[in-house]
């Protein structure tokens, strides 16, 4: 049914168009562009809501007719139908400098089958390498995957990399060839678990010696043999055994410390030595840094900032929602999108909870788990290591535990509401396991599981990795993100080759981030602006958190850059007459580049045209027709637009105008458009912004 509305004048209700809005670390509202697929009602649905809780500029959200619709499609289909229009439109609305982030809304394939760029190349089956990446990690390489460059499948240089244990010792004894083939290696290995099971511990120390004989450079070879040789009962040669093991870099000293057979070796000085240098063996750590799509990365860090057409560059991507088999309802994605950007400044006294059991899955990770609990703690941050025989603790997921900023766990299944645990707004949490982000199967828990219960973002693999520790992220992200860097910095700077991951959840969740307050003193908002103006902003940093310079953004566009606390000009008569989207962005003088930001709308007042716009009179359901009218003494004709998407257009007769539109084109949830009238002297001039709220169609949850 048609729906009507009342007038409201261009300049009406000044005062109610100056926006709140929280401010952004590292990447922002400013510099992130939505995708949609257009097809899909949900789609959009989230999409509309995800701009008005982020305050994304209607210019930022492009709409994909060709998206397929299969959840795992071949590269030269991501290529043709989501990367190249992507691409263009960023390019034809020049947004080359200003996207730093490219995230996905709801109803997208997941994983991208790479099968014929490897056949390509000429290059054989490989396992451990696998045929499926993942829609986010392909946007993020996108710049390699364009031009065919299988780079994609390697080293993310935005990673925070380390130094780590380092093999020092030379093997003291010649390697006994030929070296026993792998399938003989597994049958010793299980034959020697066996035998300290059974309590042989003799027999199990003759097996390490022989697989040492083919491997003396292997070090988990030398800690076995010191756990059996500690079982044996001889002290001496389990410490000198075990002293080769973290020569060789052997540096998992939970495990270590834990390991029954070695609990006789605990009271020993020589011992706690040995786990002290294992808990020493990380370090240093590359600086965090925030993230800017324009900058080069090279494993030398931040390296420079040109040229254009480097392959080091990236886009950070995630997708805001997975609704498919396994994915999130709509109430659910709210749930947790609404939550992460309330946590945004809040700094949340929660626990960072690592989970240790005996499954390769947490195994990969134990060895950074010291370390990172002593560089949370260095950052004013809690963090927990829970296993079994923690009381009420069972090393799978934090059991009772009310106050969970972050989650790393390490299992193929579980289930979150079994835990009676809670997770704070802004909490990351997942899993390494084989199929956390491959739907189309039904075994093991997804990372849906983690959002379902309000985490902000959550990750897992899209085809099998083989527990390799580069594909997922370190435990590490939990500093990177307690420094202030947003939720996909902290993802991206932790996962070394994450082709394999998809990232699901909000990017721009900043809970630990400081905030400068920005205002804008004048000239004010409350009354038209002319000419060329000087604008005074008043900016309050945060203590040790000063600020470098002030971004001035119009419509979605970076203008230019200004000194902080000085006066600077701006000449309105680069843009046209109307309501403008204005921003002021600080940016802190620190490595992580928060980004604070302030928005109002300026309107432009340097020639006599008028548009009127009427308003919203009552709710608008997503199966009306809405009429839009007003007047425009003038013009020859009017357009009503949502960003650059122009959705109707109509001539003007005795300077009033109507146009119809659908409700569905809109599509469901809060909305934004503005009108603009064109004049034969080729002059323009637009509205305010209008907001709509559609209400859902009957076919999708309320």
């Amino acid at each position: 049914m048609p729906v009507f509305l009342c007038q409201t004048i261009l300049y009406g209700l000044a005062g109610a168009l100056i926006l709140p809005f929280n401010a952004s670390a590292g990447s922002s509202p400013e510099t992130t562009l939505v995708v949609v697929n257009g097809r899909s009602p949900l789609s959009v649905r989230i999409a509309n809501e995800y701009v008005r809780l982020r305050g994304i500029p209607e210019t930022h959200v492009v709409w994909l007719e060709g998206v397929p619709s299969k959840s795992v499609i071949r590269i030269e289909d991501f290529r043709k139908n989501i990367w190249s229009p992507v691409r263009d439109f960023i390019h034809s609305h020049k947004l080359d400098e200003e996207i730093d982030i490219i995230t996905y809304s709801g109803e997208f394939p997941y994983a991208v089958d790479f099968s014929s760029d490897i056949k390509s190349k000429n290059l054989g089956k490989y396992k451990y390498r696998g045929s499926k990446a993942s829609l986010t990690a392909l946007t993020y390489f996108a710049r390699r995957v364009e031009v065919g460059d299988i780079g994609y499948l390697g080293m993310n240089y935005y990673y925070r990399d380390f130094a780590g244990p380092k093999i020092k010792a030379q093997p003291n004894h010649p390697v006994s060839l030929p070296r026993l083939e792998e399938k003989e290696l597994r049958r010793l290995g299980n034959t020697a678990r066996k035998s300290l099971h059974r309590k042989e511990a003799a027999a199990a120390v003759e097996i390490y010696q022989k697989i040492l004989d083919s491997y003396p450079a292997n070090p988990e070879n030398w800690y076995n043999l010191a756990r059996s040789l500690a079982a044996a009962g001889d002290r001496d040669k389990a410490i000198e055994t075990l002293t080769l093991a973290v020569d060789y870099g052997w540096s998992n000293s939970l495990r270590t410390d834990r390991d029954p057979y070695l609990k006789s070796l605990n009271p020993d000085p020589e011992f706690q030595k040995l786990l002290d240098r294992m808990v020493a063996a990380y370090g240093p750590f590359q600086l965090t840094h925030g993230f800017r799509s324009h900058y080069v990365w090279s494993n030398a860090d931040l390296a420079f900032r040109e040229p254009a057409d480097s392959l080091d560059q990236y886009y950070l991507s995630t997708m805001l929602a997975y609704t498919g088999n396994h994915g999130n309802s709509f109430p659910e994605i709210m749930n947790y999108l609404t939550a992460a950007a309330s946590s945004d400044g809040t700094r949340p006294d929660g626990t960072v909870y690592l989970l240790e059991n005996s499954d390769i899955r947490s195994k990969t990770r134990q060895p950074l788990f010291p370390v990172t609990l002593a560089e949370l703690a260095r950052r004013g941050r809690k963090g927990e290591v829970l296993y079994k025989r923690n009381e009420g603790q069972n090393g799978i997921l934090p059991i009772a535990k009310a106050d969970v900023i972050g989650a790393v766990v390490g299992s193929r299944s579980f289930n979150w509401e079994e835990a009676n645990s809670r997770l704070l707004p802004g909490a990351i949490a997942e899993s390494l396991t084989s199929s956390g982000g491959n739907f189309n199967r039904a075994d093991q828990t997804k990372l849906t599981e983690f959002l379902r219960h309000g985490a902000a973002g959550s990750s897992g693999a899209v085809a099998e990795p083989y527990s390799f520790q580069e594909k997922f992220p370190v435990s590490l992200i939990h500093a990177w993100y307690a420094d202030g860097c947003s939720l996909a910095e902290a993802f991206y700077q932790s996962v070394k080759a994450p082709y394999q991951l998809i990232i699901v959840g909000d990017p721009l969740a900043r809970p630990f981030a400081s905030f400068a307050d920005i205002k804008l003193k004048s000239p004010s908002p409350m009354h038209p602006w002319s000419g060329v103006v000087t604008i005074e902003a008043d900016i309050n940093t945060v203590p040790g958190k000063p600020v470098s310079k002030v971004e001035f953004w119009v419509d979605g566009q970076h203008q230019f850059d200004a000194p902080v606390n000085e006066l600077f000009s701006w000449d309105t008569r680069a843009v046209e007459d109307g309501g403008h989207d204005v921003r002021l962005v600080a940016i802190e003088d620190s490595s992580i580049e928060t980004r604070s930001v302030t928005r109002f709308i300026a309107r432009v007042y340097n020639n006599d045209y008028r548009i009127e716009v009427e308003d919203v009179s009552r709710p608008i359901t997503y199966e009306d027709t809405v009429e839009i009218s007003g007047t425009a003494q003038g013009a020859e004709k009017v357009e009503v637009f949502r960003g650059y998407r122009m959705l109707g257009t109509a001539t003007i007769e005795d300077s009033r105008w109507q146009i119809s539109i659908p409700a569905e084109t809109f599509g469901a949830g809060p909305v934004s458009f503005f009108v603009r009238a064109s004049y034969k002297d080729g002059s323009t001039v637009r509205s305010d912004p209008v907001a709509l709220s559609i209400g859902m169609p009957d076919s999708q949850p309320r």
